[in-house]
């Protein structure tokens, strides 16, 4: 059995750190470089086992070096790869993501993939029925169908929402906890009125909702009552994968069996910490370091500077 499964499409960060966007036919230097894999759910399940959880993922790449490089960092991860297929002669998605020091904001590219749609198999949803959490960032069919099937099941499915689409509306009652940016928020609410308007979006169906709120924080809302939490001060470096962690760390709360609200406090402390490194998964912290924040705000990054070593080397050495 696992504490969480994550469906998701992997894809490949070629992350490039520089002090300020270049302007038109201006040149400008690189100040760090780095490769990792990249992808919602894929992120917040390596947050998840970096914390201690029992993970897998359900997903498609290609056979390209991309697509085993995506495999490579679930397995130095411990993270379950038996259900995620390889399409032979398919490639995976490439993103290049630009972040720079002036506005501390990112800039993404991507070249997508040519591997297939994932779809849900029978032995997937076995896998799904036979964990505590699904973790899911998408409502499409594939979607829809594991989020119903994991609510028949009663595993507790955790939707990442950080844009809108109208068939977000679809799969809402299916999902139990919802984490969201503020732009989905401000999709259905014109004010700052966090707590009457997160009472009310619970009978879209969610029984807890998170609102991300980036340098100002969260807001929630659960069977225990609303809360508003202040971000960490940090020196961010890169928010790349931010909310990704946030979500894998606040199912790994969950499973603690703890409360929204320190659950949430807890997410919030991992997502801090990894914006100190490039990337969505070079920062990531364990469980130890996590504590050690909370209680004294010192960031032990010891093992993140072998991480972030450790994702410099590239792509090169996967066969």
């Amino acid at each position: 059995m696992f504490d969480v499964v994550g469906i998701d499409t992997p894809c490949v960060d070629l992350l490039c750190h520089i002090e300020r966007l270049p302007e038109p036919n201006e040149a400008m230097e690189i100040t760090e470089n780095s490769w990792q894999g990249g992808g919602k759910v894929a992120t917040g399940i390596i947050a998840a086992a970096r914390l201690g959880l029992k993970t897998a993922i359900i997903g498609m790449v290609g056979s390209d070096i991309y697509g085993r490089y995506c495999i490579e960092d679930f397995k130095k991860h411990e993270v379950n790869v038996d259900h995620m297929l390889v399409e032979k002669d398919k490639s995976t998605t490439l993103c290049v993501v630009l972040s720079d020091s002036k506005t501390n904001g990112r800039n993404i590219m991507y070249k997508k993939g040519t591997a297939s749609y994932l779809k849900i198999t029978s032995s997937d949803l076995q896998m799904i029925r036979d964990s505590r959490c699904l973790h899911i960032a998408g409502w499409g069919k594939t979607h829809i169908e594991a989020a119903k099937y994991a609510k028949e099941h009663r595993t507790i499915t955790v939707l990442d929402a950080d844009t809108y689409s109208p068939d977000l509306d679809e799969i809402l009652p299916y999902i139990d906890i919802l984490i969201a940016s503020e732009f989905v928020y401000q999709h259905y609410y014109r004010d700052s009125l966090y707590e009457k308007n997160l009472k009310e979006f619970v009978r879209k169906g969610p029984e807890t909702v998170i609102i991300t709120l980036g340098g100002d924080g969260c807001v929630g809302v659960s069977s225990d009552g609303y809360f508003k939490l202040p971000a960490f001060p940090v020196e961010i470096r890169d928010t790349v994968g931010a909310g990704d962690v946030f979500h894998g760390a606040y199912i790994y709360g969950l499973c603690q069996n703890w409360k929204a609200e320190k659950c949430s406090r807890f997410a919030s402390a991992v997502s801090a910490i990894k914006c100190t490194k490039l990337g969505g998964r070079a920062g990531i912290p364990n469980a130890a370091m996590t504590k050690q924040f909370l209680e004294t705000g010192v960031i032990d990054d010891r093992q993140l500077e072998e991480r972030a070593k450790y994702y410099e080397r590239g792509i090169e050495y996967v066969r």
